[in-house]
C-alpha cells in the first residue's frame, strides 16, 4: 500500500517536472520571439524615423508641383528634391567645397557625400528618367508587402514550435519562404537606390563630384535570410532523419 502510494507520488512528480520544463519551454520561446520582433520593430523603424523628414517633404513637393502643372505651362519646369550620393572625382585626399568658420574666420575645406538638392527640370529633361521613377513606385509597394509579410510568417512558425511541432514539413516550408523573403527584401532595396543612383546619374554632373550608388542598404537582411535557410536545411534532415528512424521502428 505504501509501495503504491509512493508510486503516485513520484508519477505526480514527474509530471509536474514535465509541465514545468514545457512552460519554461515556452516562456523561452516567449521572450526571444518578443526579442526578435522588438529588433524588427527598431530596424524598420529607425529607417523610417531617419527618412520621416524626406517622406514629408516629398509629399509637400509632390502637391505644389501639381499645382504647377494646372497653373502654368506645360514647358514650365518642375521643381524636386534629389537625394545625391556622389565621391571626389579626384580622389580620397580631395576636399573640393570649402567654408567660413565663423569662430575663427578661417576657411574650412570640405567634402561631401550624401547631399538633399531642390532643383528644377524642364518635362522633357525628366522624360528621360520616368521610367526609372515608375519602377521606384512599385519597388515601395513591394518593399511595404515584405515588410508586413516577414513577421507574419515569423509568427506562423513560433505558434507551431509553441505546440511542439518541430520536424514538421510545413515548418520548415514555412522557414524557406521566410529566408528567401528576406534575401529578396534586400533585393528590393538595392533596386529601388539602383533606380535613385540611375536618375542622378542622367540628371547631374559635376565637376568636381561623380554620382555613386547609396551604400544604405543594409547587408544584415541577407545574412539574416542565409541564417534561416540553414535553419530550414537543418530541420528537413533531422526530419528526414526522424522518419527513417520511425520506419526502423
Amino acid at each position: 500500500m505504501l509501495f503504491k502510494k509512493l508510486n503516485l507520488h513520484l508519477q505526480k512528480v514527474i509530471q509536474n517536472l514535465r509541465k514545468m520544463k514545457k512552460n519554461s519551454y515556452k516562456i523561452r520561446l516567449i521572450i526571444l520571439s518578443v526579442l526578435a520582433i522588438m529588433v524588427y520593430v527598431f530596424m524598420i523603424g529607425s529607417s523610417f524615423v531617419k527618412d520621416i523628414d524626406d517622406f514629408f517633404l516629398g509629399m509637400e513637393q509632390g502637391k505644389t508641383n501639381a499645382k504647377m502643372k494646372k497653373e502654368y505651362a506645360s514647358d514650365k519646369k518642375i521643381e524636386d528634391v534629389y537625394y545625391l550620393n556622389f565621391l571626389p572625382k579626384h580622389g580620397f585626399k580631395s576636399f573640393p567645397d570649402s567654408m567660413i568658420n565663423l569662430k575663427n574666420g578661417d576657411v574650412v575645406r570640405f567634402r561631401s557625400h550624401y547631399v538633399k538638392a531642390k532643383v528644377s527640370f524642364s518635362q522633357t529633361q525628366l522624360d528621360k528618367v520616368k521610367k526609372y521613377k515608375v519602377a521606384e513606385n512599385i519597388l515601395i509597394v513591394i518593399s511595404l508587402f515584405f515588410i508586413f509579410y516577414i513577421p507574419i510568417l515569423f509568427f506562423k512558425f513560433v505558434f507551431s514550435l509553441m505546440g511542439e511541432v518541430i520536424f514538421d514539413k510545413r515548418n520548415i516550408k514555412i522557414l524557406r519562404k521566410l529566408g528567401i523573403s528576406l534575401i529578396l527584401f534586400y533585393a528590393v532595396y538595392y533596386a529601388f537606390y539602383w533606380c535613385s543612383f540611375k536618375i542622378s546619374q542622367t540628371l547631374f554632373d559635376f565637376s568636381n563630384y561623380k554620382i555613386t550608388i547609396s551604400l544604405d542598404p543594409q547587408v544584415i537582411w541577407v545574412l539574416l535570410g542565409i541564417v534561416v535557410l540553414l535553419f530550414a536545411e537543418i530541420l528537413s534532415k533531422g526530419s528526414r532523419m526522424q522518419e527513417e528512424q520511425d520506419l526502423t521502428i
